[in-house]
């Protein structure tokens, strides 16, 4: 294999991957986000 065709292959892995990897995140960022909220709104 060659060097242009690894690099292509990082390209396409990367335009699927880090939007996928970012939707992830968020998601468990507001899930984090949410318990948090609620456990605040129980408190009170």
């Amino acid at each position: 294999m060659s060097k242009g065709d690894t690099s292509v292959i990082l390209v396409i892995y990367s335009v699927i991957y880090i939007p996928a990897y970012w939707i992830i995140l968020r998601n468990f960022v507001s899930l984090q986000y949410a318990s948090r909220i609620e456990a605040f709104a129980t408190e009170k």
